[in-house]
């Protein structure tokens, strides 16, 4: 038995870098007029989710996923790469940079956890995912 489930921005988290807020990304499924902006390599934003319900008997956490939608101002300016952060007990953890050369929309950034990063081991409550904040980090490379 498998469930999924999405999450949205409900405020700003511990970082805050961008310009804009929570209230520019708080639309699920995404809204593509709002968003936040950065021209510095490293800014990172973080934002806090609604809580997730208990999980039922017998159910584990299979794993966290963050997908950003990012687009390319075209300047050809640093940085040009996006990267989605999981922000776990006070501490900001990258996946991988997505490369945002061409002007536009250019897809999702996205990584599971398949296990807390925090603390190596699989997720083991849902407290766990709703202590956690959810972002993006611009990149150079």
């Amino acid at each position: 038995k498998q469930a999924n489930y999405a999450k949205g921005a409900i405020q700003n988290g511990a970082d805050a870098d961008w310009s804009g807020d929570f209230n520019n990304i708080d639309e699920f499924p995404w809204n593509q007029t709002d968003t936040i902006f950065t021209s510095t390599s490293d800014d990172t934003s973080t934002f806090d989710a609604a809580d997730l319900a208990a999980t039922g008997a017998g159910l584990v956490i299979k794993g966290v996923a963050v997908a950003a939608l990012a687009k390319c101002d075209g300047s050809g300016v640093d940085p040009q790469k996006l990267a989605p952060v999981l922000r776990v007990g006070g501490v900001d953890y990258a996946g991988p940079a997505v490369d945002l050369l061409a002007v536009g929309y250019s897809g999702t950034g996205a990584k599971v956890w398949m296990e807390n990063p925090g603390t190596s081991a699989a997720w083991g409550s849902i407290a766990e995912v709703n202590g956690s904040e959810f972002g993006v980090q611009a990149k150079d490379s």
